[in-house]
């Protein structure tokens, strides 16, 4: 199944799979909302996982940082701070975890169906989240010409 990718730094990247971590800040939003694969980068940090995909989470709100946000998020307040907000979050197994190149900004990503079924992401939460807000925004375009 093709998903959006987001690639983060560890330790955070563990943090967020872990559920200590609940936000993810940017400078940028997006208006994707629904499943987003977390896989960690190439960069080291002590015993932790890199160039992994380390699970699945859904992306539930985009929105300007609040200043009671911070802690979640696990880093210093910075200004034009976007905060990703996640939830449901579904861990790979050590034995899931699949090498994975990261790239900046939001990416697409093959994760093996077996993998998904198991987390529970199947086509009809594919269709809810991608391909349905995609028709729908299509339309809108297709009404506004």
């Amino acid at each position: 199944m093709i998903l959006p990718a987001l690639s983060i730094h560890q330790p955070y990247a563990s943090l967020v799979i872990q559920e200590l971590k609940s936000i993810e800040t940017r400078k940028w939003q997006v208006c994707h909302r629904g499943p987003l694969v977390i896989v960690s980068t190439r960069v080291h940090f002590n015993e932790y996982p890199v160039k992994q995909a380390l699970g699945i989470v859904d992306l539930v709100d985009c929105r300007p940082m609040k200043d009671e946000e911070w802690e979640a998020a696990c880093c210093e307040p910075y200004d034009g701070a976007i905060g990703w907000h996640l939830g449901n979050v579904r861990e790979f197994r050590r034995e899931e975890r699949f090498e994975v190149r990261g790239m900046p900004g939001l990416f697409k990503l093959d994760v093996p169906e077996w993998i998904c079924e198991r987390v529970g992401l199947t086509e009809d939460y594919h269709e809810e989240y991608i391909v349905k807000p995609a028709k729908r925004l299509l339309e809108a375009l297709k009404e506004a010409e």
